[in-house]
């Protein structure tokens, strides 16, 4: 091709990027690739549950 210089002239490394990027959104898409929390093992937005510190253990935790 002539060295980066060129290949940049002719755009392959944003086309090689954007290919990429392209077929890696087509596999999580498809499930061909799994994210856990993204396309699958999506927990259902009514189970979430926020946790809080107890004041006395966390004072003690503060102090140690």
């Amino acid at each position: 091709m002539g060295g980066m210089v060129a290949a940049i002239e002719k755009s392959y490394p944003q086309r090689e990027i954007a290919e990429a990027s392209y077929r890696y959104q087509m596999a999580i898409d498809k499930k061909e690739k799994i994210i856990v929390g993204v396309n699958d093992y999506v927990t259902p937005k009514n189970r979430w549950t926020c946790w809080q510190i107890d004041e006395t253990v966390a004072h003690r935790q503060a102090e140690a």
